[in-house]
């Protein structure tokens, strides 16, 4: 009985530890892509800022005028989800007009010393970047990233550096903070995928990346042919809705493919993916 009560615990200690992990690496790198998306600049830590303001002010508004009662409590669910979806949309285009919604939400003083906290907090993201990538401080090298990526896309016989280490700590998922970003994310699959020997035993984990990646639209921040890379391993699953989605993505690559249409029909040819 102690060894089933040993073995419940430390299950529900690595789910919620891989929960908190998880959590820490979308915000991560949602904050990161969207920072990003918004040119890294003064704009785009006020528009991260409004966003987040907005977003927080909109549920509580939303739980404060919930009724919990018996009575009604679906429609109202129902209600306020459709509410707050709106509203969430909503708030992204207030977002995109910060400096007006900060004069309307605050008073003086507090719209200019909000704006100073957040010119403040632009010009300390600006220092610490100025030298350093968003991947130096994950502590993940540029060119081992790069030594993955580049033989895959150009389709030659050159080995990373290292390459039994990256696969070792890639396989125990030692390397799970490359997810919090577009590049390194996709060479993590790959080591998973390419060159890893255990193919098929790294394939749920190489979905589950895949799936909170797209979630977190890392594939915009992709080139086209880092793409296709990118959802090869949903091509190789043996699930049914995720090879009918890899098919639409694929299909969606295609159309999109423009000067690399011949480069997509040898890559469709040599993976399969007709």
């Amino acid at each position: 009985m102690k060894a089933l009560k040993d073995k419940a615990a430390k299950k529900i200690h690595h789910s919620a530890k891989e929960y908190h992990q998880s959590f820490k690496r979308k915000m991560l790198t949602k904050l990161n892509l969207l920072f990003q998306s918004r040119g890294g600049s003064f704009y785009g830590i006020g528009y991260i800022f409004t966003l987040l303001f907005l977003e927080v002010k909109t549920f509580v508004e939303e739980f404060a005028e919930f009724e919990f009662t018996v009575a009604g409590i679906v429609s109202q669910i129902i209600q306020h989800i459709i509410h707050l979806s709106i509203e969430s949309v909503l708030n992204i285009v207030y977002a995109a007009i910060w400096p007006l919604m900060i004069f309307k939400h605050f008073s003086k003083p507090y719209n200019f010393i909000i704006l100073i906290a957040i010119f403040i907090t632009y010009l300390i993201l600006r220092k610490i970047l100025k030298n350093r990538s968003f991947k130096d401080y994950l502590n993940i090298p540029e060119k081992t990233v790069q030594q993955i990526i580049e033989p895959v896309i150009e389709q030659t016989n050159h080995q990373p550096d290292e390459l039994d280490t990256l696969l070792e700590q890639a396989e125990q998922q030692q390397l799970d903070h490359w997810r919090s970003h577009p590049e390194s994310c996709l060479a993590l699959l790959l080591l998973l995928s390419f060159f890893s020997k255990n193919k098929s035993l790294n394939q749920n984990y190489c979905e589950k990346i895949i799936q909170e990646a797209h979630q977190a639209d890392m594939y915009k921040h992709l080139s086209f042919k880092q793409q296709c890379f990118f959802y090869l391993p949903l091509k190789l699953s043996q699930k049914p809705a995720l090879m009918k989605r890899a098919k639409k993505i694929y299909n969606k690559l295609n159309k999109k493919s423009g000067d690399d249409k011949l480069w997509f029909q040898a890559f469709s040819q040599q993976y399969q993916l007709n």
